[in-house]
């Protein structure tokens, strides 16, 4: 568990610009400390989830030569990443059974999500796709080395936005299922255009998925989630299951989209967090006023000498119940923020009989060498996608 660093009595008593430079050194310390037990929970411990698929044994360095540690983020707006695909794979080769049903894992991350799933529907072949690169290249020597081997699953280091069209039309049958876990949430408002689900993929989910394939959509930042869910809920391509259980969306929600305000920056502050209270905690913050007493309301908490309210909900209407996909078949953040007891927001659909639109917009123009790349739509994004 984290700790927080315990302030000597004569730090007490320091001016406050460099009692404040201490108070962001703490914060700064416990991001680190929460970023490095995330990075422990997938294969330490109690909280190996993945231990039945061998990894740990596979030494991926003595096959590659180098470490196959990436950098959590890129730029897949850059010139390396929107060059065309000139590698189709031979899916005859890559599975044993190029006919049967396709499951696509957008940013599949470390891959280990597609070897469950493999696992528990071999009828159906898995098709990891991630940008970075040594990422695949770590999955692939798995893949190689796995005991038993699993012949209906691959890997491919590509940038969807520009290469999932002529990549997954090139599979000889149909897809099943598209998989979009845990993307990268791109915080900053000028990269909010590297966000994976924008209307153009929309189109290209719709042209790849026959009438009954799955979209399935999950992240750990509601805001995220929440454009994702509504992106795809307005392009009219994709229906929620029947028999699917949401939560009610929050009322003061409602009552600010019938007021007109349905724009993000309404609802989102700039980190991507909620800039409006949910009804939960504007009642509780009224129950803490009415109280006569000094005692801690429910809805807050002492934090130096002040209180601190707490946000007791999300904006609601997230699909109620564990994982659709199963429970024993999770991605590496997912198992990650349920160890640490974080919330995760989940939405799935199928694809309705919606015509796309023929042929699908092109995301980006290559253009020549020595040349700038730009978007061919402002509302283009890229696959920046992380489980």
């Amino acid at each position: 568990m984290m700790s927080k660093r315990k302030v000597p009595e004569e730090e007490t008593k320091l001016d406050p610009p460099v009692a404040k430079q201490l108070k962001i050194l703490d914060k700064t310390t416990d991001e680190r400390t929460r970023a490095a037990e995330r990075s422990t929970i997938v294969d330490s411990g109690e909280h190996n989830f993945f231990g039945v698929l061998g990894l740990q044994d596979i030494n991926t360095k003595k096959f590659l030569g180098k470490s196959t540690r990436p950098r959590n983020h890129v730029n897949p707006l850059s010139k390396t990443f929107l060059e065309p695909l000139t590698d189709l794979p031979d899916w005859k080769k890559v599975y044993q059974d190029a006919e049967n049903p396709l499951v696509v894992d957008i940013g599949c991350a470390a891959g280990r999500f597609s070897l469950m799933y493999a696992r528990k529907h071999p009828e159906w072949n898995h098709l990891g796709l991630e940008i970075r690169e040594p990422l695949v290249e770590r999955a692939l020597i798995w893949l190689q080395e796995l005991t038993p081997k699993l012949y209906n699953v691959y890997y491919k280091s590509c940038n969807v936005t520009v290469h999932l069209q002529p990549l997954v039309e090139s599979y000889p049958s149909k897809v099943q299922m598209i998989c979009v876990q845990f993307p990268d949430p791109c915080f900053k408002r000028k990269h909010h255009r590297r966000r994976v689900i924008q209307k153009p993929i929309l189109d290209v989910f719709a042209k790849l998925l026959k009438p009954g394939g799955v979209l399935f959509l999950q992240s750990d930042v509601e805001e995220t989630c929440a454009q994702m869910r509504d992106r795809t809920e307005n392009c009219g391509y994709f229906s929620r299951r029947e028999g699917d259980v949401y939560s009610a969306r929050d009322p003061g929600y409602i009552k600010a989209i019938d007021e007109g305000k349905n724009d993000e920056q309404h609802f989102w502050t700039k980190d991507g967090k909620r800039a409006l209270k949910s009804t939960a905690t504007v009642v509780a913050s009224e129950a803490k006023e009415a109280e006569e007493t000094e005692t801690k309301s429910e809805g807050s908490k002492k934090q130096g000498g002040k209180e601190k309210e707490v946000d007791y909900g999300d904006y609601g209407d997230w699909l109620q119940g564990p994982n659709p996909l199963g429970e024993d078949c999770k991605t590496e953040r997912e198992v990650q923020n349920e160890s640490l007891g974080l919330p995760i927001y989940r939405c799935i659909y199928v694809r309705n009989d919606v015509p796309p639109p023929n042929p699908s917009p092109a995301y980006y123009q290559v253009k020549p060498a020595g040349s700038s790349n730009t978007s061919s739509s402002s509302s283009s994004s890229a696959a920046a996608a992380s489980s």
